[in-house]
């Protein structure tokens, strides 16, 4: 908000005015415009109201009627006035531009000249002279070129508020100067609501108005109930500037539009550009297109933001806090190069840090350079050497030469004399070639002639064996068939025999069918009353023998799979002693209901009586039981809890133990390799590389870190017995080895001689022969070989000769156990 405007409450006319003259005028620049309203703008209310524009503009020429007090006006040299001319006002303040009319300037004001509101007189015209005779004259000069125009700007035009917080009903707002304009009236007016008119329509939420909701920006008073909507209408317009003057300006054409938003009371609302309703995107992008952001508030200050910005810190502390560095480079658009000088910066780091890589590499470099001094002067020294050691050599080849050219002419002659002979024995050879050719030819003829023979013997024989395999197959047949024939009349008797029992049975059958039917008929009206009074006695029973129903059938079902047995069984019986017992058990039906009836009611009686004897046993038990399930609970859940303890602590404990397993067994298969290979007499081992030196125990990591896993490599002298050393393992299946051949690190004695490039030594320079001479050690408390480990760098300082080969490879299997 605009407060040093906002606050005024007395238009500025009425303070340029002095007190003692009341009758004066006010200056132009305080007075208000005379330029009309349009037709069409709605009635102005009272209260001056106006919008700050969106460019800066120049400050307008101060007020002459604001004179110092006490000064009086003197009257000033007379001058002559014009556009553009200086005017002085109340003695020293000095104005540019056009001067005001007449009407407008008081009785004793001296503005350039004028007195009593009087226009000098104007200056008297230069006569020109006149043209000489017989020259034409000369052409009027050429008004100079316009000035060019400066380009449209967008301004307000007016504001156009409905139902809007205070302003009931439809109210206009504008027309607004082209410039300047400032909101004046008392408090409580509605001056802030016109900038939250402008703010609502720019896109701003509720809360940026000092509202929760937006339903709340619609007008609620006793005149105006109801109101579901309110609407801001914003109407815009490019100007161009031709003068200083208030209404020295043009509307550039078709670049007139306006900008609505209404607010409904369902706290949703609408966007409207020229009548047209469309989404706030659109309006961001046409504002942006006329030079107004939204996104980041390039056109309008609210109160505070001024401190709020001054406050800013120069460059954010953390990447979510924004600094003034940030806020200008979001406004001017730099934020985009943000991440490629972020992603550069990293690159030049990169590059920095490779370079001083690269630089102290070549200082190491430089510093072997220098060490290599020496080593390079005994290398010019033996080169010199060999030359003359390879010409002494080329003068006794060329004698050698010389010697082997004489022998090379004895041979040639020899191997003419030789040609000649082997030109001979070829003569010889191709002679007796023709004849055997002859001889091939004869041989061939006369295989073809036996082997037609052989053919037709063996088509013949293959003849007579498939002849013979036929009689046999049809002699077989006709015995089979005879059989056959045999077995079918003997099957025709015995089905005969059958069908004449089956046929006598069933005659009997039916005479005992009858004969029953007839017995049966006169026991159905016994049947009947005895059913009769057997699902009475049911009915009276079926209440208390319910449960022991449920466990009849129960156990009913589980006899199911072995009442299919017993149905099986019951089905090999013979049908005419089964027809029998049915005849039997329906005579004696009757009887066996009364009884099971009987038995029935009893064994219900019986089981009652039990029943309750088990329920009370069973309240008592649970009783019991409670306490027992909630120990049992505590005990499960301490358990549990323990067994989560055990299965947390289970994997670290089996990777130990495997780890340490692997140890045990890598240790084990070493021991063994190093012991076989020691014990071997075949093999000239010198010993396990940690076992041949000692170092101090401060230096003991050091030799640990650069020699790496090759302590445990084995030293021979040559590759010979390398080979046969791997040719052992191999037969016997020990594993594999790595070897270090003495015969191939000669190139590094002529390194070990080099002075170092420091004063500090080197952790070649530490190790020393173990105590007892060559591969010998001492054995410590904890059963390493002698102090530390040991690191060789060149074979010829290899503490073992052959002298006590022997005794080294004895020591190499006790140390390769030991470790």
């Amino acid at each position: 908000m605009m407060t040093p405007l906002s606050k005024v409450q007395t238009p500025l006319s009425q303070k340029c005015a002095p007190s003692d003259a009341p009758a004066s005028v006010p200056h132009p620049t305080c007075a208000p415009s005379p330029r009309p309203p349009p037709d069409d703008a709605a009635p102005v209310t009272p209260l001056p109201a106006v919008a700050a524009p969106l460019r800066p503009s120049r400050v307008p020429p101060p007020c002459p009627c604001r004179a110092p007090p006490g000064r009086t006006r003197s009257r000033p040299p007379p001058r002559r006035a014009g556009r553009g001319a200086s005017a002085s006002v109340g003695g020293g303040t000095r104005l540019r531009g056009p001067p005001p009319p007449p009407s407008l300037l008081p009785a004793t004001l001296w503005v350039g000249g004028w007195r009593d509101g009087l226009p000098p007189p104007p200056p008297p015209r230069r006569r020109r002279p006149p043209l000489a005779p017989g020259r034409p004259p000369s052409p009027p000069p050429s008004p100079p070129p316009p000035a060019p125009l400066p380009p449209p700007r967008l301004a307000i035009r007016r504001v156009q508020l409905h139902n809007f917080k205070s302003y009931g009903g439809t109210v206009t707002v504008g027309p607004f100067h082209k410039r300047f304009s400032a909101i004046v009236g008392p408090n409580g007016s509605g001056k802030s609501n016109v900038i939250d008119a402008m703010l609502f329509v720019f896109g701003k939420r509720a809360k940026q108005m000092r509202l929760s909701k937006v339903s709340e920006l619609l007008h609620n008073s006793a005149t105006h109930r109801g109101v579901t909507a309110a609407t801001v209408t914003v109407d815009f317009h490019e100007i161009v500037d031709t003068g200083d003057g208030d209404e020295d300006y043009t509307v550039a054409p078709g670049s007139t539009f306006s900008v609505a938003r209404t607010a409904f009371k369902n706290n949703s609302s609408r966007y409207a550009l020229d009548g047209r309703t469309v989404t706030f995107g659109e309006v961001n992008a046409v504002l942006r297109r006329k030079g107004v952001d939204l996104e980041h508030n390039r056109f309008l200050i609210l109160q505070g933001e001024v401190e709020q910005i001054a406050m800013l810190k120069p460059k954010a502390p953390t990447p979510h806090d924004t600094g003034l560095l940030e806020y200008l480079e979001d406004i001017i658009g730099s934020s985009a190069h943000v991440p490629d000088i972020e992603r550069l910066a990293a690159e030049v780091e990169a590059l920095n840090e490779a370079r001083l890589a690269k630089l102290h590499l070549a200082k190491a470099v430089e510093r072997e350079r220098d060490g290599l001094v020496g080593a390079k002067d005994e290398a010019e020294a033996f080169l010199a050497l060999e030359g003359e050691l390879a010409s002494a050599r080329a003068a006794l080849l060329r004698d050698a030469l010389a010697g082997e050219v004489a022998a090379a002419a004895t041979v040639c002659a020899r191997r003419a004399a030789l040609q000649a002979r082997v030109d001979a024995a070829r003569a010889a050879v191709a002679a007796a070639a023709d004849g055997v050719a002859a001889l091939d030819k004869r041989h061939a003829a006369e295989k073809k002639k036996v082997d037609g023979a052989a053919a037709a013997a063996t088509a013949a024989h293959d003849a007579a064996v498939a002849l013979e395999r036929k009689d046999i197959q049809l002699r077989e047949a006709a015995k089979h068939g005879a059989a056959k024939e045999k077995k079918q009349a003997a099957a025709a008797e015995r089905e005969g025999a059958k069908a004449a029992s089956a046929t006598a049975d069933a005659a009997a059958h039916g005479e005992a069918a009858a004969a029953a039917t007839a017995a049966g008929a006169g026991h159905t009206a016994d049947l009947a009353a005895a059913e009769a009074a057997l699902a009475a006695l049911y009915d009276r029973l079926r209440g208390e023998t319910e449960p022991l129903r449920r466990q009849v059938e129960a156990a009913q079902r589980a006899l199911m799979p072995h009442t299919a047995a017993v149905h099986d069984a019951s089905r090999a019986v013979d049908g005419a002693a089964k027809e029998a017992d049915l005849l039997a058990a329906e005579l004696a039906a009757p009887d066996r209901a009364r009884a099971a009836a009987a038995a029935e009611v009893d064994a219900v009686a019986a089981a009652l009586t039990a029943a309750r004897e088990r329920l009370a046993a069973a309240e008592a038990t649970a009783a019991a039981t409670a306490d027992g399930v909630t120990a049992a609970g505590r005990a499960v859940a301490a358990a549990s809890a323990a067994a989560r303890d055990a299965e947390a602590r289970l994997p670290p404990l089996r990777v130990t133990v495997e780890r340490r397993r692997s140890a045990a067994a890598e240790r084990a298969g070493r021991s063994r390799l190093f012991g076989a290979l020691a014990d071997e007499p075949s093999l000239r081992i010198v010993g396990r590389l940690a076992a041949l030196a000692c170092v101090d125990a401060r230096y003991d990591v050091a030799v640990g870190a650069a020699a790496g896993g090759t302590l445990d490599n084995i030293v021979v002298r040559t590759a010979d017995e390398a080979t046969a050393a791997v040719e052992f393992l191999r037969s016997r299946g020990l594993g594999r080895a790595t070897f270090i051949i003495l015969d191939k690190l000669r190139y590094l004695e002529r390194g070990m001689g080099a002075a170092p490039s420091s004063a500090l030594p080197r952790l070649f320079d530490l190790l020393r022969p173990p105590a007892g001479g060559g591969a010998a050690q001492r054995r410590p408390a904890r059963g390493r070989p002698c102090a530390r480990r040991f690191i060789m760098r060149s074979a010829t300082r290899l503490w073992p000769t052959p002298s006590t080969a022997p005794r080294g490879r004895r020591s190499s299997r006790r140390a390769g156990r030991a470790s």
